[in-house]
């Protein structure tokens, strides 16, 4: 929710849950953002269909992805495909 409050905002926010409840926590504490999308269900399927895709480096677009340990069931194979 930090990244919400800077100065000059990013100008799209995606945030993954699986748990119900804590995608509709995100998604009441997240009007002020530009354009921002919740997701609900696996991190490591959502990032690769949904998110990446919208930040690739061939279009000179660069993102930032924080990741949450406790829960995390992050397939490390992902990192990798990230710093690609």
């Amino acid at each position: 929710m930090n990244a919400l409050n800077i100065p000059q905002p990013f100008l799209e926010y995606h945030f993954i849950d699986i748990n119900d409840l804590k995608v509709a926590g995100l998604e009441g504490g997240i009007e002020r953002a530009q354009k921002r999308l919740s997701y609900n269900g696996d991190f490591n399927k959502i990032i690769l269909d949904d998110v990446f895709p919208r930040a690739r480096y061939e279009d000179y677009k660069r993102a930032i992805c924080n990741l949450d340990p406790y829960g995390l069931h992050l397939d490390w194979s992902i990192i990798k495909k990230a710093g690609k």
